[in-house]
C-alpha cells in the first residue's frame, strides 16, 4: 500500500473517532479561566475568543526540509500533517525524491496510544519503528503541536502548572502513558518555544534520551488567527551541540476535516 494511501486510512479513522464534546461551539473568556494566565493572554492575543472551537486541523506545508544526521544536507520535502483535538492524533505524510527521481517517504503518526514511523524507499517498506520511545516521544511532539488547535488544550487528559513569569509546564495523558513538556513565551507574551525531556534520539539500534525543542516563528494571520507559521525542531545534543532537524512554513491551514480527501 503507498504512504498517500496508508495516510489516508489513517485519517480516516481518525475522523470516525473525532469528537469534541462541548455545549459552546466558540471561544469565550470562559474556557480559557483553568488554564494559566500567560497561556490565557496568548490564545487572547491571537484572537480565539469568539473563534469556532475546531475539532481537527489539516496543515500543508511549503519549504520543508529534514536533515537525516547531523553534518547531513538539507532533503527538501512535501509534507501535510493532520492534528485532532479528542482523542490525540497526528499524522503527518512526508514525502521527498532521492537524487530527483527516487520516490522517498515516510509517514510520522500518534494514533490509538501508539507512535510509529513508517518509512518506504522506491515504494518498498526500509524501515517501521514502533515500541515504548515512539509512544512517548508522539505523544509529546502531539502536545508540543495542541498550541495550533486550541480545542486540545482544554480536554481533561492535560494538566497545568505555572512554572516562572516566561514558561508553564504541561502534563498529557493519553492511554496510560504521561509525557511533560515546558511553552515558552517572550515578553510580549509570544509563544516561541516548546521543549520536554520526553523524546529520544536514534543512535544506530539504540534509543537515548535527549533534550529536544520545537520553534515557533514568524507570526502571521491564518484563517482569522494570528498563529507562528514557521516551524523548527531541534535536538540538543551532549557538550551543547544543537542539531536542527526539520523546518517549514505552515502555507495554509483547514479546519474541521470531514474526509480524508477534502
Amino acid at each position: 500500500m503507498s504512504l498517500r494511501k496508508l495516510y489516508e486510512e489513517g485519517l480516516k479513522e481518525a475522523l470516525a473517532d473525532n469528537y469534541l464534546d462541548h455545549p459552546r461551539k466558540y471561544f469565550t473568556h470562559q474556557d480559557f479561566n483553568n488554564i494559566p494566565f500567560i497561556l490565557k493572554n496568548y490564545l487572547e492575543s491571537c484572537g480565539y475568543i469568539g473563534s469556532p472551537k475546531h475539532q481537527n486541523i489539516l496543515l500543508h506545508f511549503e519549504d520543508a526540509e529534514i536533515k537525516m544526521k547531523p553534518g547531513k544536507k538539507w532533503l527538501h520535502l512535501t509534507c501535510q500533517q493532520f492534528n485532532s483535538a479528542y482523542p490525540p492524533v497526528r499524522i503527518a505524510l512526508l514525502q521527498s525524491k532521492l537524487y530527483g527521481f527516487v520516490q522517498f517517504g515516510a509517514i510520522d503518526r500518534y494514533q490509538h496510544g501508539h507512535g510509529d514511523m513508517h518509512v518506504k524507499l522506491a515504494g518498498l517498506t526500509i524501515n517501521k519503528n514502533s515500541g515504548m520511545e515512539m509512544d512517548r516521544a508522539a505523544l509529546v511532539t502531539y502536545l508540543a503541536e495542541s498550541i495550533l488547535l486550541p480545542a486540545a488544550l482544554l480536554q481533561n487528559n492535560i494538566s497545568w502548572q505555572a512554572i516562572a513569569a516566561d514558561h508553564i509546564k504541561a502534563s498529557l495523558t493519553d492511554a496510560g502513558m504521561t509525557v511533560t513538556g515546558e511553552f515558552y513565551f517572550n515578553k510580549n507574551n509570544q509563544l516561541h518555544r516548546f521543549k520536554t525531556e520526553d523524546r529520544f534520539f536514534s543512535e544506530g539500534a539504540e534509543y537515548v534520551r535527549r533534550p529536544w525543542s520545537a520553534f515557533y516563528e514568524k507570526f502571521e494571520e491564518r484563517n482569522g488567527i494570528r498563529m507562528p507559521t514557521s516551524i523548527r525542531a531541534v535536538w540538543h545534543m551532549p557538550d551543547n551541540q544543537d542539531f536542527e532537524y526539520f523546518r517549514a512554513i505552515i502555507k495554509k491551514v483547514d479546519y474541521n476535516l470531514s474526509s480524508p480527501k477534502s
